[in-house]
């Protein structure tokens, strides 16, 4: 015979059904997470201890909920360390050999034939195409980063930049590494580019606005009249019939 509730707990609660749960969490312990151990992540407390607080044992829950987030806290440092540095550091050297390879079919004599080849094997594995006019740094970092087409382009933003800049491909990991990673160069280049495009503009708006002006000034027929003084100068050379 099950004991009568005291009305605080609901016996009568369901849990979730699975189809309701969020689907971008159902595949979280894919790929590097196989290896971290999320168990210790699973709260210490049970029902009974729940049941049991009373409000003169705030102070002590207070403790009691500090101390677990500082647990808690110690997990996510590791986790930080374990999966997102270390996954972090193994694709910046992924990059480094798509950089290398990439370099290499760029200086090979038959480069154009070595791209189409690539570009074909990929559109029979995939069924989707790269642009012919692609580089070779473009095709090669879209071949082996095939899941997420935004962070191959991104990734290729990049590995442009450091192709601009003459690097070595074993340079590659500690170049963005110490700029603060693929995203705070990837958004240092695009700042650059917007303000050379901005000068560019404003130069070229005022160009056509002159253009504009001394055209209208040349073509247009209407008089004006100007109420005030008018002073003329002339130069230390000329008459006073000159102007």
């Amino acid at each position: 015979m099950q004991p009568k509730s005291n009305g605080a707990i609901r016996s009568n609660t369901k849990a979730m059904p699975v189809k309701m749960l969020d689907p971008d969490l159902e595949d979280v312990t894919d790929g590097v997470l196989e290896s971290f151990d999320l168990s210790a992540f699973n709260p210490t407390f049970t029902s009974t201890r729940a049941v049991s607080i009373r409000p003169s044992s705030v102070s002590a829950a207070v403790t009691d909920f500090v101390r677990e987030t500082q647990e808690l806290s110690k997990l996510g440092t590791q986790y930080e360390i374990e999966v997102v540095q270390r996954g972090n550091e193994q694709l910046y050297e992924l990059l480094a050999s798509v950089y290398s390879l990439a370099l290499r079919i760029e200086q090979h004599a038959q480069a154009q034939a070595v791209l189409e080849a690539i570009r074909k094997d990929y559109t029979e594995s995939t069924g989707a195409e790269l642009n012919k006019k692609a580089t070779a740094m473009s095709i090669i970092t879209r071949y082996v980063i095939r899941t997420d087409k935004s962070s191959a382009t991104r990734y290729t933003q990049v590995l442009e930049v450091m192709k601009r800049e003459d690097r070595a491909p074993q340079e590659i990991p500690a170049q963005i590494r110490s700029r603060g990673g693929l995203s705070a160069i990837q958004k240092s280049q695009a700042e650059t580019v917007a303000n050379k495009l901005s000068d560019s503009d404003r130069k070229a708006r005022l160009k056509l606005m002159r253009e504009y002006m001394t055209c209208m000034g040349i073509a247009t027929k209407n008089g004006f009249s100007f109420e005030g003084s008018i002073q003329q100068f002339k130069a230390q050379d000329q008459t006073s019939n000159e102007s």
